[in-house]
């Protein structure tokens, strides 16, 4: 496991030329009736994380929430979407999810994304928590879309991993770059090895092997890990990361629907890098957890912005600078999402020109 460098940070500032679209375009199937908050939390991350352009299909009770906190969202349904998905950088799908079968409305689009090819070419997807139970083989044609990159976290892993396992043992990966992303908790990740190995998994044992786990993970699926931790492991065929949090304050309900949005933005900004190979899957989810991390630190009071630089660049150890903060909120989190994307910009530019 390397320890990630802020110098690595796949954060910039907007070009002259650059346009809502080339910032990256995230759409977010997320939320749900029982769980509308999760598509509330993901969604605002998303627009806080410099994503140029969000799109969300959700509950209507969360549209009418981000109808006033985030006016600039476009609120879409099947049809709206179906006819843009080749402009869609990156999919943001199942947070709030009490699970996935064909009663749900987002099923059909749910399942394409599922049945893409491994390599992928022009633009991304993140799958969040909930849709776990779809496991079917998705008839629907995958060649309407543009080869995202997907995420897939919490209520979605077991669907993504009964379809990945369906998908590949048609489908070589060999040589292929990951496109697909799980974000678990040890929990969820004992469900994810109990699902591959047939033996049962309990978080114990995970919590016992964190880094053999998400590499299990990552190899058997051609995935990259994102094992959320205090440290988050991630882990991809050929490529691993270790990241401490700042702050245990992040313990809290819905920071991993904002850690979703987070992804859904940072890699529809980064997607034509990715494209182009000059970035990796795995170091704009490490990003991604640094990023969510400085923001709950900030939340929480345990550091401030200027301490937080300090930190970054090597300056200082958090002993001799952390506070022992205040209680947060996911929405708080979300509050302090674009003042954390600065302070990494900041440590990074300041970094490089140390070099």
């Amino acid at each position: 496991m390397t320890v990630f460098s802020v110098r690595e940070a796949c954060v910039s500032v907007p070009l002259r030329t650059d346009s809502k679209y080339s910032r990256g375009v995230v759409a977010l199937l997320t939320g749900s009736e029982r769980y509308p908050g999760a598509g509330i939390l993901s969604a605002s991350a998303a627009c806080s994380a410099g994503a140029g352009y969000c799109r969300f299909w959700g509950p209507a009770q969360a549209q009418a929430c981000l109808l006033l906190s985030h006016p600039e969202l476009v609120f879409d349904d099947e049809e709206s979407l179906t006819s843009v998905l080749s402009r869609v950088s990156c999919w943001v799908v199942g947070s709030g999810f009490a699970g996935l079968d064909a009663s749900e409305p987002r099923f059909p689009l749910i399942s394409q994304l599922f049945a893409q090819d491994y390599q992928c070419a022009s633009s991304s997807a993140v799958v969040e928590a909930g849709a776990l139970r779809a496991a079917d083989s998705a008839s629907a044609s995958a060649s309407e879309f543009a080869s995202e990159y997907v995420v897939v976290d919490a209520g979605a892993l077991l669907a993504f991993v009964e379809a990945r396992k369906a998908r590949k043992a048609g489908t070589s990966t060999e040589d292929s770059a990951p496109r697909f992303v799980i974000t678990p908790h040890t929990g969820e990740m004992a469900r994810v090895m109990t699902a591959l190995t047939s033996e049962r998994w309990t978080h114990q044992q995970v919590e016992e092997q964190p880094r053999q786990c998400a590499q299990y993970v990552a190899d058997n699926l051609g995935c990259v890990v994102v094992l959320k931790g205090n440290t988050t492991y991630i882990a991809a065929p050929e490529e691993q990361y270790e990241l401490s949090s700042p702050t245990t304050w992040l313990a809290s309900a819905g920071t991993g629907d904002v850690l979703a949005g987070i992804l859904g933005a940072l890699i529809a900004h980064n997607s034509a890098k990715l494209r182009d190979g000059k970035v990796s899957l795995a170091t704009v989810c490490a990003t991604s957890v640094l990023l969510h991390s400085v923001a709950g630190a900030l939340a929480s009071r345990v550091i401030t912005p200027e301490s937080a630089v300090q930190l970054l660049r090597g300056d200082a150890e958090l002993d001799d600078v952390a506070q022992l903060g205040q209680p947060l909120t996911a929405s708080t989190v979300v509050d302090h999402i674009a003042q954390a994307y600065g302070v990494l910009l900041q440590a990074r530019e300041s970094v490089s020109g140390q070099e």
